[in-house]
């Protein structure tokens, strides 16, 4: 997979250059940025826009970026793979949660769920035994398809504690 695999080079080059922080700052803001602006993120991925004006963008918009990341982006952009920053961003951040231990739970609900909820999920959750030497971080999405319960992932994994699947599987056993 190729946004693995730039994404543990940008990794390398900020641990190497002891960037780390400072990396990981530029490339959430930058994300952010290009998820709010869908026509800067079509300028920085359109073929017909020369390298060169999307570099020049590049240094323009984020000058004040970690010069490692500013050139992260021009390999990206020299490379033909922008296009691909998303999902490279997603697995730099799944390399980062590794290091700082960190599981990364999804937890998709009816409602939001409030922070006593989201506490005592993260109580129940350790003593599972499945997240020893790691911290867990709650990601609430709310589905409003749901009756109620909740959809746990995390590492690809599923537990679902909905009503929704408790009917089914009650329709399926009648």
């Amino acid at each position: 997979m190729i946004s693995k695999e730039y994404a543990k080079a940008l990794l390398s080059v900020a641990k190497d250059d002891n960037n780390l922080e400072s990396i990981c700052n530029d490339f959430d803001s930058f994300i952010k940025l290009i998820n709010e602006n869908d026509d800067y993120y079509k300028v920085l991925t359109y073929p017909n826009i020369s390298n060169l004006k999307k570099k020049d963008s590049i240094k323009e918009v984020f000058g004040s970026f970690n010069e490692d990341f500013i050139y992260f982006l021009y390999v990206l952009i020299d490379n033909n793979q922008m296009n691909s920053v998303k999902e490279i961003y997603t697995e730099f951040e799944k390399l980062i949660n590794e290091i700082n231990k960190v599981k990364v739970v999804e937890v998709y609900s009816n409602s939001t769920l409030s922070k006593k909820d989201t506490e005592e999920l993260i109580k129940k959750l350790k003593k599972s035994g499945y997240f020893n030497d790691y911290s867990i971080e709650v990601k609430n999405y709310v589905d409003e398809s749901m009756v109620g319960g909740v959809r746990i992932t995390c590492d690809g994994k599923l537990l679902d504690l909905s009503l929704d699947s408790r009917i089914t599987n009650l329709r399926q056993s009648m």
